[in-house]
């Protein structure tokens, strides 16, 4: 969140940061907190106090009054696994998924705050997230919106803030984040893309228009925590993806939202291993694939190539890399073994794969070691429960790799 000239973020593995924002070109550390249970998901202002939704910690409250020295103000009260919170008067609106549902605090005391409500995800009519929870939530009008994962867009009345209840939906696949602009309302879905929503009739929420992901050349991928990024400022929208970088979104047209801008990072995506050769960078990418970055200049990385071919999520997963020659070996946690010719930087060539249905799971990590290489990962027959092992591939033709033997090992 951005207050004045600063900067509030909360890391997943780690405490609360105040940024110096005066100079955004250089944004500066300018305070910090250390938390008593590390990690927290979002954080919301509102005045001198920042309330952040933390994971295992639950709800933690913290007097930013001076931005270099933030105090904690209340911690410990309400613990759980808290991922995305909104703010309407006295009450903080907290989405649990240690419960599967949307907790509701009240925080007119900060030094105390207690559980008011709960809301389930079973309280949706015709609910198909069992076992789920609530993605991301955000106050629309006098209303709550929800992005509830495979019910898609749900509203709640606010008419008794601690108890809120259930005002009306609108189905997506799988909906994970999303902002709001008045009356209208940014959805954004895993599969499906971005939904432009009227919930001015709060129980029959209208669809006004829809971005797919399937036109224009890019897609999301499945969020990697539970709450998207999503941002509206006035008409227009930012919405983040671990793969793909940052998309911004038109929509002053809602019948016919329009991707007009991206930002895609050199090597994006929760990356799992890398090799360097000269002037190239060899890195694999847990859904993003394979990717050959040129770091001649270190200041101004230049991706050559990337393997963007994983529009069906378990195709391929690398999880290990490495480089022999023109050959670069990969490790994949969902199809074992694949070998790819990299004599052309700019056009890597896969030129052999190993797969066999015996053992048709997948390897964690790969070393090359003369004419073989050695896979860790799962193996025998039994799909339910693999064995953990060893992978032996035989490389006597690289281009064409064979198993040679699987040996089971305890433990994992």
């Amino acid at each position: 969140q951005v207050a004045g000239d600063y900067a509030y973020v909360v890391t997943r593995y780690g405490d609360l940061y105040v940024f110096d924002l005066q100079n955004p070109a250089q944004p500066k550390l300018a305070g910090s907190l250390p938390l008593n249970l590390p990690g927290c998901q979002a954080l919301e202002i509102k005045g001198n106090l920042a309330y952040l939704a933390c994971n295992p910690g639950g709800l933690e409250i913290v007097d930013i009054s001076n931005p270099q020295q933030p105090v904690e103000v209340s911690g410990g009260a309400l613990p759980g696994t808290l991922l995305s919170i909104a703010l309407a008067g006295d009450y903080a609106y907290l989405v649990d998924v240690t419960n599967h549902g949307l907790l509701v605090a009240d925080v007119s005391n900060p030094s105390s705050p207690s559980q008011a409500g709960f809301f389930s995800v079973n309280d949706v009519p015709g609910s198909s997230s069992e076992g789920y929870s609530f993605s991301s939530v955000r106050v629309c009008g006098n209303s709550l919106c929800l992005a509830a994962v495979q019910d898609g867009l749900v509203v709640l009345d606010l008419s008794h803030p601690a108890q809120p209840a259930f005002a009306g939906r609108y189905d997506t696949s799988v909906a994970t984040g999303l902002a709001i602009n008045g009356n209208q309302v940014y959805l954004v879905d895993d599969m499906d893309g971005l939904y432009v929503l009227d919930v001015s009739n709060p129980g029959q929420p209208a669809l006004l228009g829809q971005m797919p992901t399937s036109v224009g050349g890019f897609e999301f991928t499945v969020t990697e925590t539970s709450e998207r990024g999503v941002f509206a400022q006035g008409n227009q929208v930012y919405i983040t993806d671990q793969a793909y970088g940052l998309t911004v979104v038109d929509a002053r047209d809602a019948g016919n939202p329009t991707r007009i801008g991206y930002y895609l990072p050199p090597v994006p995506d929760v990356l799992q291993a890398i090799r360097v050769e000269g002037d190239y960078a060899y890195v694999v990418g847990r859904t993003s694939g394979f990717h050959i970055v040129d770091i001649a200049n270190p200041s101004q990385l230049r991706q050559l190539s990337y393997d963007n071919s994983r529009k069906n999520l378990y195709l391929q997963s690398p999880t290990g890399l490495e480089l022999v020659g023109k050959y670069a070996y990969i490790s994949d946690s969902s199809y074992p073994f694949r070998v790819y010719d990299v004599s052309n930087p700019n056009q890597p060539v896969q030129t052999g794969a190993v797969f066999d249905p015996a053992a048709s799971d997948g390897a964690y990590d790969v070393v090359i070691a003369g004419k073989a290489a050695y896979l860790s990962g799962w193996g025998l027959q039994d799909a339910f429960y693999p064995g953990d092992g060893l992978w032996v591939i035989d490389l006597s033709d690289p281009s064409r790799p064979q198993a040679a033997q699987f040996v089971d090992l305890p433990n994992e």
